[in-house]
């Protein structure tokens, strides 16, 4: 099954419902922002320092388009 993304501004709860809704759905979870920060070896803050809007911006859209592709699980995209 193709992946269900949520969607929403920061703090609004899209980890926290993200996590429950992929256990009961026997989903993998995946969180954009810990995707990148682990692919990256930085924290989002120091990426958008280092590189600028625009440049996190490609890096998350490149990485959004990976877990896209991925089957059978929950992402939470970033604020």
């Amino acid at each position: 099954m193709t992946p269900v993304f949520l969607i929403g501004y920061m703090g609004s709860g899209k980890t926290t419902l993200g996590r429950v809704l992929a256990k009961a759905m026997g989903f993998s979870f995946i969180d954009l922002d810990w995707y990148i920060e682990v692919r990256y070896h930085k924290r989002v803050r120091e990426l958008f320092a280092e590189r600028g809007e625009s440049g996190f911006r490609e890096i998350e859209s490149r990485l959004l388009r990976e877990v896209g592709q991925m089957n059978d699980t929950v992402v939470a995209a970033g604020g």
